[in-house]
């Protein structure tokens, strides 16, 4: 074995650590291999070395190449390690207003919220229908958007969701959130180019495919919260839906301009730059750098972050919470809440031996 040979990734595979195990991030090709922090401890400023690598045995070092070269090509070898430069993290928009959503009716003012959209250069527009308006849908526009989602919230029949599908180009993606079953409606959406879900409730957390804006907007802030815009069917203007800090009414507004202001406040952006390295849990989660999350984060009296709500996802273990041997983060010894944050390594680990057993595999 040469032991100054190294291995350099490529400057999109970005290795994300978690509590036990590490998400490569592939930003080129919008894809993610996971495997256990014993190899990705071995990365160092995106180098793999073998002469820095000693904790590993010749077995490990094979198989970790193995992995990293043949199996996903995510590193090449090189002499000149020195000469690649990583990618910038650093993130930026143009838009005032990345991601806005409105609820809209019948006699909702397309125009208003079409010069709303100008302004603000807003760039995905989420459309919350309240009733029948496909006439509304069809006059919604922006010389930034680059997507309509429609969200629709009562029970549509299929002849009216057909003729929304079949009717309203503009419409990038549709999801219905009602009582109605998803085979309910299946006998219209085969052949149809929109996309569709059905949901019976809002999903509290998500998971997206790794990208460069998703992660390099992670790094520093909080990607649910950051540049987002609600407005309500009566004008209200919040930073996201359930949000109960009123910051203002757009019909109360003297001139369209004056909605700037309000989103500009540190009121409007308390939690656009709390991102996931600052919150409990989700600090030690791999996933964090792909995760766009709503629940609200909560800030204790020592200045850290966390959220009253568990996610479905418990790092500490890696199980998901419909899997079998799942766990809550109590029964793992972890507690986070107003009083602080408290973590049982020994019982985690303990129940990680019973789940997993000694040995890691690369995965």
């Amino acid at each position: 074995m040469i032991w100054e040979t190294t291995y350099q990734l490529y400057s999109s595979i970005i290795p994300t650590q978690g509590y036990s195990r590490t998400v490569f991030h592939d930003l080129q090709k919008n894809t993610f291999v996971l495997c256990p922090n014993i190899y990705s401890d071995s990365i160092k400023n995106g180098r793999f070395s073998f002469s820095e690598n000693s904790h590993l045995n010749e077995e490990q070092i094979s198989e970790f190449v193995y992995f990293l070269t043949e199996e996903n090509d995510f590193a090449f070898q090189t002499t000149i390690p020195l000469q690649f430069m990583p990618m910038s993290f650093e993130w930026d928009s143009f838009s005032i207003i990345n991601n806005m959503i409105v609820e809209i009716d019948k006699n909702s003012n397309i125009e208003s919220l079409n010069y709303y959209n100008d302004i603000l250069k807003v760039e995905a527009l989420g459309v919350i229908i309240k009733d029948f308006c496909p006439d509304k849908i069809l006059q919604l526009k922006g010389d930034f958007i680059r997507s309509i989602s429609v969200i629709i919230q009562f029970e549509i029949s299929l002849n009216e969701l057909n003729e929304l599908i079949s009717n309203c180009f503009n419409i990038s993606n549709i999801k219905i959130i009602n009582n109605l079953s998803k085979d309910y409606y299946n006998t219209i959406l085969a052949n149809k180019k929109t996309t569709f879900t059905h949901e019976k409730g809002f999903k509290k957390n998500q998971f997206c495919p790794p990208n460069i804006k998703l992660f390099t907007e992670s790094q520093s802030h909080h990607t649910y919260f950051n540049r987002k815009l609600y407005i309500n069917l009566n004008g209200d203007i919040n930073n996201f839906p359930d949000d109960d800090n009123n910051c203002g009414n757009i019909n109360d507004l003297s001139k369209p301009e004056d909605i700037i202001e309000i989103i500009s406040s540190a009121n409007f952006q308390r939690y656009w730059n709390i991102h996931k390295d600052k919150i409990d849990i989700c600090k030690d989660c791999e996933f964090r750098h792909m995760c766009v999350d709503s629940r609200i984060p909560f800030k204790r009296d020592d200045n850290h972050w966390y959220h009253k709500e568990e996610c479905e996802y418990n790092p500490y273990i890696s199980i998901w919470k419909d899997d079998d041997g799942y766990l809550s983060l109590n029964e793992c010894g972890i507690i986070t809440n107003e009083n602080g944050f408290t973590i049982d390594n020994k019982k985690i680990a303990k129940i990680n031996d019973v789940l997993w057993g000694e040995e890691e595999e690369v995965v």
